[in-house]
């Protein structure tokens, strides 16, 4: 009879094993997709600003619905075009702040997994879950 060995991690441990890498294409991809998600994000709160729907966003960039919906779902990721097209649409500006990553004791030994930031857009709050990481639509 297999016994069932059971071991005790720490929140640490379990967020370092959760977000390991096999090698650092696998992490940069992640990391991309994790830029895309908070871009999508913001185009997502433009077009409930102004009530637009993704088959009319699709419409205004020149692209199809089914291009759209793979953006929204990670599938496909933005281009540099794409994201000029957005603030020709939203009638907005990019704004990106490259920030330098910083590592501090008090940060390793937290257990929480996300830390929230309200950032201030116009009229309406923001957050963020990745505070060392923003793209600014003004």
């Amino acid at each position: 009879m297999k016994q069932l060995e059971v071991t005790t991690m720490s929140s640490n441990d379990i967020i370092k094993e959760v977000f390991s890498f096999e090698n650092e294409n696998d992490q940069i991809q992640f990391e991309a997709e994790m830029i895309h998600l908070d871009l999508i994000n913001e185009i997502s709160r433009l077009m409930d600003s102004k009530g637009m729907n993704k088959a009319e966003l699709a419409k205004a960039l020149g692209m199809t619905k089914g291009y759209v919906t793979q953006l929204f779902s990670g599938d496909r990721l933005l281009n540099l075009k794409t994201l000029a097209k957005i603030q020709h649409i939203f009638d907005i500006r990019i704004k990106l702040q490259f920030v330098e990553k910083t590592k501090s004791k008090k940060a390793e030994n937290k257990p929480e997994i996300s830390v929230r930031k309200t950032v201030q857009h116009s009229s309406k709050t923001h957050q963020s879950k990745y505070p060392e990481r923003h793209a600014y639509l003004k």
